[in-house]
């Protein structure tokens, strides 16, 4: 019996696991669209299946996956979604809390100072 890459997905990440993600990066969205030229819309889980499955599709290049009307196009990618919502979640995918990653930053700099410390390194 064979599987899609989707049907495997869930496997590895729960229903709750993508909910977390959806939830990081409409946080990580909000935290830096005021940066960006465009409003921000939150993902919500069904949306992001549709991206991933986009992303799936292994496709040569990032423009490959919404070009439309030029020879080379992939027509199918286009109906799921717009070339900008696709640039815009891919764009502000965020699998951490935002709140959460200076902390983690921290931890990430202590623990190399750590390891470069154990090695007689300074």
């Amino acid at each position: 019996m064979e599987h899609s890459p989707l049907d495997l997905f869930p496997l590895y990440f729960s229903p709750a696991a993508v909910e977390e993600l959806c939830h990081n990066t409409n946080k990580y969205a909000a935290k830096h669209t005021a940066e960006k030229s465009y409003a921000w819309q939150d993902v919500d889980v069904d949306e992001f299946y549709r991206f991933l499955g986009l992303v799936l599709v292994k496709l040569p290049s990032v423009q490959d996956y919404l070009r439309r009307g030029s020879t080379g196009s992939v027509p199918f990618p286009g109906t799921i979604m717009t070339h900008t919502r696709f640039e815009s979640l891919l764009g502000n995918l965020h699998l951490t809390d935002v709140e959460k990653d200076q902390e983690n930053d921290r931890k990430k700099a202590g623990l190399s100072m750590t390891t470069c410390s154990a090695f007689g390194h300074s």
